[in-house]
């Protein structure tokens, strides 16, 4: 099964399931272990499953496309970031991921992003 991430930090996903809390779990699933993977692993070998080409930034310092996202994943996995998910909450085809993330330098910050996930 492949899954894409377009937007802001938004998935879609690529499922058959109708049934709504059985797709929730499965969203909120799919977000955790893109954490795991990407941010807590630093594997990028998985991105093409999530992510698509024309993927949208959030973040205006970051460039747009899944391209963009590789240069600045790259450079922020040098920093050894460390990433608590303190809360993971959906509602329909939206994971809200609140987080804890501390580099090797000791500087913390605390972000909320909203993924999107449709089929």
């Amino acid at each position: 099964m492949a899954y894409s991430l377009l937007g802001s930090c938004k998935f879609f996903i690529i499922s058959g399931n109708t049934d709504k809390k059985v797709r929730l779990m499965d969203n909120k699933a799919i977000v955790t272990k893109f954490y795991q993977e990407v941010f807590q692993a630093g594997d990028l070998s998985h991105l093409d499953t999530y992510m698509r080409d024309d993927y949208l930034q959030h973040n205006p310092t970051v460039k747009d496309g899944k391209k963009g996202f590789r240069e600045f994943i790259t450079g922020f996995l040098k920093m050894q970031p460390t990433i608590e998910i303190i809360n993971l909450s959906a509602d329909h085809n939206m994971v809200y991921v609140f987080f804890k993330c501390t580099l090797a330098n000791g500087h913390v910050n605390k972000v909320c992003i909203a993924y999107k996930l449709v089929n």
